[in-house]
């Protein structure tokens, strides 16, 4: 499994909840730049100088979401 920047962190947290059970075919997981403290990262993307970043995040989210 791969993870990047808050996908890390969503692997991590799952590959340490799995630890010692199988899982199919998973045997090894690998995070870039995950953030260790979710609730600073969500506090500073939510900072008036990140709201560009933080509208094209929850545009994405959204369109992602009405795919499903």
């Amino acid at each position: 499994m791969v993870g990047f920047s808050i996908g890390g962190n969503i692997a991590l947290r799952l590959t340490g909840k799995l630890a010692g059970h199988a899982c199919g075919n998973l045997d090894s997981c690998i995070a870039a730049c995950p953030p260790v403290d979710l609730e600073a990262c969500s506090d500073r993307l939510c900072a008036p100088s990140n709201r560009l970043y933080d509208r094209h995040l929850l545009s994405v989210l959204r369109r992602t979401n009405r795919r499903r």
